[in-house]
């Protein structure tokens, strides 16, 4: 039986800041209709309140969308231990950049261009047209794939930190396509964790992976 995976790159804000974005999301799941919904969070954290400040999207937006189309929502981030042993790592790292001036500086500049790309992207969340496009993978390519070479010349360790989570999500993920053969799955997942999830998932034996668009033209 074959799988259909489609993914929604995420921005991690809620109706107040985009009552736009917040009708882009549920017009994307409503064009999705998918059977199961695989969701950024660690299935400890869907009951916390402090979601609604790192993620409000799923408790103001996805969460009840699935409750009210009667929709599973499964979580696809690891559980607490691992996440805490990569926070510990992450800020060991940040440490050692934050010691060196010159790769402090790298770092802080790095961090400008992200905040430029970010302000564009919340900029395009006005136009629901332009949103959908964000979906489109010649925008990770352009956006992302250029980040990622940053960090592969600056911050090798850094970048081998985001592979690593990165690898434990698509672990998880193929888990739950295994144990959930032939269903349409939409992840939601962070726009810059899309490109390589994306990547990786593609070509694998009985899953269809799509973005937004390629599955509506399908």
């Amino acid at each position: 039986m074959n799988t259909e995976l489609i993914i929604i790159g995420t921005i991690h804000i809620g109706r107040e800041t985009s009552p736009k974005y917040a009708a882009f999301l549920t017009t994307a799941l409503d064009s999705i209709k998918p059977d199961l919904i695989l969701a950024e969070i660690a299935d400890h954290e869907r009951n916390d309140d402090r979601l609604a400040d790192v993620k409000p999207e799923y408790p103001e937006i996805i969460f009840p969308y699935a409750q009210a189309n009667g929709i599973e929502t499964i979580g696809i981030l690891p559980g607490e231990d691992q996440r805490t042993r990569m926070e510990q790592s992450k800020a060991a790292i940040l440490a050692r950049i934050e010691s060196n001036q010159w790769m402090r500086m790298i770092w802080e500049y790095a961090g400008q261009w992200e905040d430029v790309a970010y302000g564009r992207i919340l900029g395009m969340l006005e136009n629901p047209v332009s949103m959908e496009r964000l979906q489109m993978p010649e925008v990770d390519t352009l956006h992302f794939a250029a980040w990622f070479e940053s960090l592969s010349k600056y911050f090798p360790e850094y970048l081998e930190l985001w592979n690593q989570w990165n690898a434990l999500i698509l672990n998880n993920i193929q888990n739950i396509i295994k144990e959930h053969p032939g269903k349409r799955m939409a992840l939601t997942i962070g726009m810059a964790h899309k490109y390589w999830l994306a990547e990786k998932l593609s070509g694998q034996p009985g899953v269809s992976v799509y973005d937004l668009i390629s599955f509506k033209n399908k």
